[in-house]
């Protein structure tokens, strides 16, 4: 049987690598458009748009190719092909569950894809996620074990001559392809209208802000634009520039509200009562309008970076997170670095897990001095929600340790996490809230009126800090805003007014009398919106914003903007004099100090070895170690309580309670305590 099966495929392999890229890539095409119950998309995309069909067949004959040098032609060519497919099945399904398009971003962000899979995927899906990679896995072995290998000489060069000319014929597609797009800034609508394959590897190749035509004169003109009329050619540093007297340093206190919107603004529900009242009502006695974020359904960590840099992430590689990338290598102006000039403390928060978006990493390189996430937090199971996230409202403690936490003034980075998605669309968990619509299923009513509930609380949350800040009788602003629309395929047709998808709700509160105009604005605009209130100039970016923002030449205002990201991220950093001016910070992990205070053995446990570690502030992500090895069943009894089943312990055991998630993901480590026995 392999015999003919071995002439067969020598015969027709030209057929083969023609053949499997058309329908890899008319596959990929037709499971992503599924999600939009868009059947006969994949043949709309191949013979509607029949050059960029061929563009991304191209690409995936391009990796078919490479087989061709090995023996193993299908066993390779069984495999490549099987990610393929894996990679448009994923696309599918976070089409799907968060209504974004899988891209190379999100390989950086994989393992906390896992870790939260559950929230998003019921078990029978994920059951047959495992069936089907399980049976592929088995396919692919067996093709291994039982083809045979390609016998007789190879002819190396001929197979690179022709996989050459192929990529570089693909090269010129993907230009051509490249030269007449349009692009938006709806990662979504852009995969579609160029295709999956061709999207996703143009994406993977295309990171951080492309150096801009002219740059060295266009940066010169930013730094120095008096000089370009004088003819002196010499630049001046513009971190010489000296700092305006503040007109007044308040404690700055910034909310990121997760998913937060107000769900009433469709037009096609119905409400019993208002999801955001609070919201509303400082709204209008304070400042706000809406504030445009990077993405829709998903993307939290650049709708931060966009407000913490000033930087607009739309000018970076398509589905790129600047934690994960650049923010790993360098520091980057910011909010904090820029308060840090004043004076001010900088914390930031999270009820949610520090290593996700790689946070822990990126913010000492934006000036953060501590970081207190959900490992450093008591979180009880009646301050979360039934999809298992940290409700909001224990942020309010947290924030207040924060303030507490130096005697000067504060700027404190708040991310909130209770909004977050999926949202149960069975009606089995209790609301408040009734929705109705002749437009929607029982199912995704269901979803609404569980995220109306999540919103709602979050809103009570907005009280309760504001009512906290206001008794402290120091004067605070306190900005809240939501980082994107949640993911309920939501159109700019369905909302009131001219209200955009990509727009979320802001407002600003205040008790030290500055008045706020009502405005929308961008969100890398916020942070030079609040600090021109407050006549602080620091920071090159800050100080354009300022300058630059309510110009009438919008094309030139937002192309000074991307010439200065490149400079100062991946350029000669001109504008600080050819040197970053900025150090990572020696970021702490939590404010509440976590020790050791003893260890005995648990004698009241019902057999024995058990050994309890007694200290101070310990959390249901404290890890006992011992003799510096991770035994993975620390138990949680309370805050001053862990314990562990030890029965080897002897005199000079070495214990050390770690916060993290595991042996390989520590953040924090207590000093080290021997037990002497009894």
């Amino acid at each position: 049987m392999w015999e003919k099966w071995k002439a067969w495929t020598g015969k027709r392999i030209l057929f083969l690598y023609i053949g499997l890229p058309i329908a890899i890539t008319f596959l990929i095409e037709f499971a992503t458009r599924i999600c939009d119950k868009d059947y006969f998309g994949g043949f709309t995309f191949m013979f509607g748009h029949p050059f960029r069909f061929l563009c991304s067949a191209l690409i995936v004959g391009i990796t078919l190719s490479i087989t061709l040098l090995s023996r193993r032609k299908l066993f390779w060519i069984a495999l490549v092909s099987l990610l393929w497919v894996i990679m448009g099945i994923t696309d599918m399904i976070m089409l799907t569950s968060r209504n974004f398009a899988f891209n190379p971003g999100d390989l950086q962000t994989i393992a906390e894809g896992f870790a939260v899979a559950g929230q998003y995927l019921n078990i029978v899906t994920i059951g047959l996620i495992v069936a089907v990679v399980i049976a592929a896995i088995v396919l692919i072995a067996f093709i291994f074990v039982r083809v045979p290998k390609t016998e007789g000489l190879m002819h190396y060069g001929k197979k690179l001559s022709l996989i050459a000319a192929l990529t570089g014929v693909t090269f010129a597609c993907c230009l051509i392809v490249r030269s007449t797009a349009e692009y938006t800034n709806d990662l979504r609508k852009d995969y579609f209208k160029y295709g999956f394959v061709y999207s996703f590897t143009t994406s993977l190749l295309d990171n951080g802000v492309a150096k801009p035509a002219k740059y060295n004169e266009k940066i010169d003109e930013i730094i120095k634009p008096e000089e370009k009329e004088s003819g002196t050619d010499e630049l001046e540093n513009q971190e010489d520039i000296p700092l305006n007297v503040a007109s007044n340093t308040p404690n700055i206190i910034v909310v990121q509200l997760e998913s937060f919107f107000d769900l009433s603004t469709v037009k096609d529900l119905k409400f019993n009562q208002n999801p955001i009242p609070w919201f509303r009502k400082y709204q209008e006695e304070f400042a706000g309008g809406m504030l445009t974020m990077p993405s829709v359904g998903a993307g939290t960590a650049n709708s931060e970076f966009e407000l913490l840099t000033g930087m607009n992430h739309h000018d970076f590689g398509a589905g790129e997170y600047p934690y994960k990338t650049i923010l790993q290598q360098t520091c980057a102006e910011s909010f904090a670095y820029n308060l840090k000039e004043y004076g001010y403390g900088t914390h930031a928060i999270h009820n949610n897990t520090a290593g996700f978006y790689s946070r822990n990493t990126a913010f000492p390189r934006l000036g953060f001095d501590d970081f207190t996430t959900v490992e450093y937090m008591d979180v009880p199971d009646e301050e979360r929600t039934p999809k298992r996230w940290a409700k909001d409202e224990i942020l309010t403690e947290y924030i207040t340790l924060a303030l507490d936490a130096t005697q000067g003034q504060d700027f404190v980075y708040t991310i909130s996490v209770q909004g977050h998605g999926s949202y149960p669309d069975t009606g089995e968990y209790p609301t408040e809230f009734e929705i109705t619509s002749a437009e929607r299923t029982e199912s995704q009513l269901n979803a609404m009126e569980y995220y109306a509930q999540q919103t709602y609380e979050m809103d009570q949350f907005v009280h309760d800090l504001i009512e906290t800040v206001s008794k402290r009788e120091e004067d605070s602003i306190i900005v809240f805003y939501g980082d994107h629309l949640p993911n309920f395929g939501i159109t700019n047709e369905m909302l009131e007014g001219e209200a955009d998808i990509y727009q979320t709700p802001y407002l600003i509160w205040n008790n030290c009398g500055i008045e706020f105009e009502n405005k929308d604005l961008h969100a890398y605009q916020m942070q030079a919106w609040i600090l021109k209130a407050l006549n602080m100039n620091s920071g090159v970016i800050n100080r354009y914003h300022q300058e630059n923002a309510d110009t009438e030449e919008e094309s030139a205002y937002l192309d000074g903007l991307e010439t200065l990201e490149y400079d100062m991220l991946y350029g000669d950093r001109k504008v600080y004099g050819g040197e970053v001016p900025y150090k990572p910070t020696e970021m702490k992990m939590g404010l509440k100090e976590i020790k050791i205070t003893g260890i005995e053995r648990d004698l009241s446990a019902p057999e024995d070895g058990y050994v309890l570690v007694k200290g101070e502030n310990f959390t249901q992500y404290s890890k006992i170690f011992i003799n510096e090895e991770y035994f993975g069943d620390t138990e949680f009894i309370d805050s001053s309580t862990l314990r562990i089943y030890y029965p080897e312990l002897q005199g000079l055991d070495s214990f050390v309670v770690n916060q993290a998630h595991g042996a390989d993901s520590i953040l924090s480590s207590t000093r080290e305590c021997l037990y002497y026995g009894e």
